[in-house]
């Protein structure tokens, strides 16, 4: 039987990777705020045309590259993952209105904040994340390699994904 595992471990950017991490963050933030707004304005704006609505195309992250080219100096699969991220919140949203999904109601989705948990997460395509446990180093996409610090020799398995979080220290210096 396969089963998942999680390694969390603390990395150690230096100045230009961790000018990247945030740059990454706003972006993948950024992108969910772009089309929460877009979904929220046509939604008001055809609120009587259901069907209308419910056919629109809305705008991909390839769309908003265009429109704002910043969002080409990081990770395209962490802006991929907002947008997945958006779809399964207006997913539980609705089954959670219909009553079909199991425990507690969800609520509509909010825009996300700078100073709350942020966070993003990438998929691993064609060896865009390694983990080098002799170097105590992890290879993450358009970031390079980050030293760690971990007890860890080694991991069993294969990576899938990876999270990149940032905790914001709110209460002193």
């Amino acid at each position: 039987m396969k089963r998942n595992k999680a390694l969390k471990i603390r990395i150690y950017p230096n100045a230009k990777q961790t000018e990247q991490l945030n740059k990454t963050l706003g972006c993948s933030r950024a992108i969910y705020n772009m089309m929460l707004h877009e979904r929220i304005t046509f939604i008001e704006e055809n609120k009587d045309d259901r069907r209308t609505v419910y056919e629109h195309k809305y705008k991909t992250e390839k769309e908003y590259k265009v429109e704002f080219a910043w969002l080409k100096e990081v990770d395209a699969v962490a802006l991929q993952q907002s947008t997945n991220d958006l779809s399964h919140a207006y997913l539980n949203f609705f089954t959670s209105l219909k009553g079909e999904r199991r425990g507690q109601t969800v609520g509509f989705p909010k825009y996300k904040k700078k100073k709350t948990g942020s966070s993003y997460r990438s998929v691993v395509s064609h060896n865009s994340v390694e983990v080098d446990f002799a170097n105590k180093r992890i290879k993450l996409p358009k970031v390079g390699w980050v030293s760690f610090r971990d007890k860890r020799d080694s991991a069993e398995g294969r990576i899938k994904s990876v999270t990149v979080a940032f905790s914001i220290n709110l209460h002193g210096v």
